[in-house]
């Protein structure tokens, strides 16, 4: 496994060398299973637990790892789990805030992305509201937001959904796109780039998971059958 395919490069490099110095391996997280963590590192994925000094340090939600952190990880060969040490400073994160009793407390859901595409379905009414809600959200992560009109297939009027969603957009990219359909997803092609990391954001039914199945050419994630009203 190559980590710069994740996005590891001479910054993170330069932040891990007092992990490296103490003898652990730079990974990346890409699974949060609540009582553990899918990390990949350069020798492959592992299972990873927090070490007990990370633990009772995280008094905040916030600062336990989430997907996309870069951490430091304790790897034993023939072991099947690994520790996990210390958290990166991140980059960028897209959060809100959490519910219940934590309300005043920052939920983080993903860290160090590159571009969030906002996707909505042409298959009914836009909210605009709506997206500018996800729009001010990835953009106080620090994060380049993208909005994707999908399903233009079944939308009569185009150019008119196009421009209201554009005013209110600001200086957010706005593509459209055909999951579903052959060659439907060019548009996406500039923010597909190696060490890139994107993520998307989307009510349920707008295409999400045909716009990843479409972007890798595989049946990575079960397509619903069915669109629901959100």
């Amino acid at each position: 496994m190559d980590l710069a395919d994740l996005g590891w490069n001479d910054d993170w490099a330069a932040q891990f060398t007092p992990h490296a110095a103490a003898g652990l391996e730079p990974a990346r997280v890409t699974a949060d299973f609540g009582r553990g963590y899918g990390v990949t590192t350069a020798g492959g994925e592992v299972f990873a637990e927090l070490a007990g000094k990370l633990r009772h340090d995280s008094a905040k939600r916030s600062v336990l790892p989430v997907v996309g952190d870069w951490v430091a990880v304790r790897v034993k060969p023939g072991e099947p789990r690994s520790q996990l040490h210390a958290v990166l400073p991140r980059r960028t994160k897209l959060s809100r805030q959490a519910a219940g009793h934590r309300r005043a407390e920052e939920q983080v859901l993903a860290a160090n992305l590159d571009t969030v595409f906002v996707v909505a379905g042409l298959d009914g009414e836009v909210n605009k509201r709506w997206v500018e809600r996800y729009l001010f959200a990835v953009k106080t992560g620090g994060i380049t937001p993208v909005v994707v009109l999908n399903k233009a297939d079944m939308h009569g009027d185009i150019a008119s959904t196009l421009a209201d969603v554009k005013a209110v957009a600001g200086d957010a990219e706005v593509v459209v796109t055909t999951a579903t359909a052959r060659g439907g997803l060019k548009a996406l092609r500039p923010w597909l780039k190696r060490g890139h990391t994107i993520a998307l954001l989307g009510s349920s039914g707008v295409g999400k998971s045909s716009i990843i199945n479409g972007l890798l050419r595989d049946e990575v994630q079960v397509t619903q059958l069915r669109d629901r009203v959100p």
